[in-house]
């Protein structure tokens, strides 16, 4: 969840990074890369794309828990006659001659 989260925080710092020259040509100059003309966007689009790999990751390698947990035994009636073809703790019915 913490990956899920911070990959948002670093994808709202990339678009905010990509908009501001727009929104303000005249501002400061935190968009850009230093000596270059490469917006600091793009390094906040990297972290974004670095942390939902790293959530996608952990999401798959969670195991279902429901499939951990066994299912109870279905009760058995006392008062429903048992078919003698799925008693398997008795000896066989003699063949019929």
């Amino acid at each position: 969840m913490l990956y899920l989260v911070m990959g948002l925080v670093w994808l709202s710092l990339a678009v905010a990074a990509f908009v501001m020259p727009h929104v303000n040509p005249d501002g400061s100059a935190w968009t850009k890369i230093a000596n270059t003309d490469i917006s600091i966007g793009w390094v906040g689009l990297f972290f974004f794309a670095y942390n939902m790999a790293r959530w996608w990751g952990t999401r798959n390698k969670q195991p279902d828990r429901r499939l951990l947990t066994p299912t109870p035994p279905r009760p058995i009636d006392p008062e429903q006659p048992r078919d003698p073809n799925f008693n398997f703790t008795e000896q066989p019915p003699p063949p019929k001659a």
